[in-house]
């Protein structure tokens, strides 16, 4: 039972698939807060969290999507599918401060946040953008990125073909 003091504390509800029951994805009340730049989850929601082989679990909330690891650090994500981004190369696209980075399986920085959007790694390479804003949603509410100055970047976060 969440006390009314940590309930205050930790406003935000969630949504996630929890190890301890096979409902699914399902929404709890008093899951997490924002804590300036991050999100902490309630100790008792980092319990029931269904971890993945890597040690990693999605959960949505305040309008956004992160992967948590078992020690409670964070990462926001895009959502992709209607889930977290996925790891395409050992790599996920990361948001910090509005801007898109990539990150390892253990939040390491690999890319630095500094793209308004980017491409998950294909083939090595990954499409970037700078300067670039998300157009309408069409019908099934998917959207695309136009306008500003777009190029290529490898794995290290070299421009293999610069931003133009």
């Amino acid at each position: 039972m969440v006390s009314t003091a940590q309930a205050d504390d930790f406003a935000l509800s969630c949504y996630y698939s929890a190890a301890d029951n096979d409902e699914g994805l399902a929404e709890y009340a008093h899951c997490a807060r924002r804590e300036g730049d991050t999100l902490r989850v309630a100790p008792e929601h980092l319990r029931r969290l269904s971890f993945d082989d890597d040690g990693l679990a999605s959960l949505s909330t305040d309008g956004a999507m992160f992967y948590v690891n078992r020690q409670g650090a964070v990462l926001q994500v895009p959502i992709f599918d209607n889930g977290a981004d996925y790891f395409e190369e050992g790599l996920v696209r990361g948001l910090v401060n509005g801007k898109l980075g990539y990150y390892d399986k253990h939040f390491k920085q690999v890319i630095a946040p500094k793209y308004d959007w980017g491409t998950p790694f294909d083939g090595g390479k990954a499409e970037v953008c700078v300067g670039c804003t998300r157009g309408p949603a069409d019908a099934d509410g998917h959207w695309s990125m136009g306008g500003g100055r777009w190029g290529v970047i490898d794995r290290t976060g070299k421009e293999v073909q610069p931003l133009r």
